[in-house]
């Protein structure tokens, strides 16, 4: 009867500690996800005002950048001359 009594107190313990690892999981989770919106909402505003230095900092050494109305532009370099 003890083993069975122990055994029910190590299920709690576990129990409590998946708690917590899924609770700082979830935490990290938030953090990345608010860091990532901050990224996608710096790169949006350097692209609508036009200001190249910011934006290509988000690229690749080879990007391809598509804008509408306009030539096709590859390279950081050429990027920042747009």
């Amino acid at each position: 009867m003890f083993s069975i009594i122990a055994k029910s107190c190590n299920n709690t313990t576990e129990s409590e500690e998946n708690k917590d690892i899924e609770s700082k999981l979830t935490l990290h989770l938030e953090k990345e996800k608010k860091e990532l919106q901050k990224s996608i909402a710096d790169f949006r505003k350097a692209l609508a005002t036009r200001d190249a230095k910011p934006a290509s900092s988000y690229c690749t050494v080879d990007p391809i950048f598509m804008p509408n109305k306009a030539p096709v532009t590859r390279g950081k370099i050429l990027l920042r001359k747009l």
